[in-house]
């Protein structure tokens, strides 16, 4: 990506090979930019912007809203996987169903083209379905062995896509322009290694820009130290979505970024500089956290469950709860 501001003019270049989005808040100097770059550059013009990397782009100019999907993706993927006619259902993962590795150690995958599947849903996961991100979180801890079981849950996935196509991501449904974070972690949610997963988003104008859905690297031995372990990650994120929000000069200076969780004793501990004996053998990585907030960098503030959007980031949820948090995320069908 390519900045440049000339008083209150900013201009931004976004180049994927040999695909480029021009975006200016003057039109006049976007017609002239168009202009220099067709004298010195074999281009065409495909005016405004509609499709990209598989995405397409929609505007309404008067209620100053921007939604981005993936429906004709989608619609690929599953014609390719022959699921174009399966049956739709509510949610992608199944609550009572524990996914397990392989025990036999065979590799069963070449019956069905389970890496395939997982990697071309992770594309649709990382553009415009934060919803998917659990979901491809646990099934890609099988790429390595997978069997039957774990191909029935991908199978699950595109049964929920069959159902959610219209799903658009939205923008601009609220006026405001910060930041704004949620981080949960689900401790000890794998049965089998007792690892934590962490779960994270952050939201402009009522929709996601960034999220996250990643199992701990160590074990948690209390909810307050999972969730805990779930601020550092958020904390990074916020701290490089701070830096890439100046260079785009979105902020003309840094600004404390407001994080929600839904655990009171981590708020206390990031403002609490001592050490006692439950949290003394937490990894130092960790404590990082209480720097940037003593810093002034990110602020944690008190969420309540209910309202926890990144929640359906960290485990499988019933069909109402998982409707309402992605409708938080700004996924909405119009």
């Amino acid at each position: 990506m390519y900045v440049a501001q000339v008083g209150d003019v900013k201009f931004f270049i976004v180049v994927y090979v040999d695909d480029l989005i021009l975006v200016c808040n003057d039109q006049n100097k976007l017609l002239q930019i168009k202009e220099e770059f067709s004298q010195k550059f074999e281009m065409k013009d495909l005016e405004e912007l509609h499709f990209f990397l598989g995405m397409e782009v929609e505007r309404n100019r008067d209620a100053r809203i921007l939604r981005i999907n993936q429906i004709k993706y989608l619609k690929e993927i599953l014609k390719h996987f022959r699921m174009e006619e399966c049956k739709p259902i509510g949610v992608p993962l199944d609550r009572k169903v524990k996914l397990q590795r392989n025990a036999n150690g065979n590799d069963e995958s070449k019956g069905f083209p389970y890496r395939q599947a997982v990697g071309s849903l992770m594309y649709a996961m990382l553009c415009t379905r934060p919803d998917l991100a659990y979901p491809i979180s646990v099934l890609s801890q099988h790429m390595a062995n997978p069997n039957m079981e774990h191909w029935m849950a991908v199978k699950r996935i595109f049964r929920y896509l069959q159902g959610t196509l219209q799903m658009k991501l939205q923008f601009g449904a609220t006026p405001s322009k910060a930041v704004l974070g949620y981080c949960d972690a689900d401790w000890g949610g794998d049965f089998e290694n007792r690892r934590s997963t962490t779960g994270f988003v952050f939201m402009i104008g009522g929709g996601a820009i960034s999220w996250s859905s990643k199992q701990q690297p160590t074990i948690a031995l209390s909810t307050t130290e999972a969730e805990y372990m779930a601020n550092t990650q958020a904390t990074k994120e916020a701290i490089w979505i701070t830096k890439l929000m100046m260079d785009l000069r979105y902020m003309e200076e840094k600004k404390m970024m407001v994080i929600r969780c839904d655990n009171q004793g981590v708020i206390s501990l990031t403002k609490n500089p001592s050490h006692h004996a439950r949290t003394k053998h937490i990894n130092v990585q960790h404590h990082f956290v209480r720097e940037r907030v003593e810093n002034g960098e990110v602020r944690f503030e008190y969420c309540p469950t209910e309202h926890m959007v990144a929640d359906v980031l960290t485990k499988a949820l019933s069909k109402e709860r998982h409707h309402k948090l992605i409708n938080m995320f700004g996924l909405e069908t119009s």
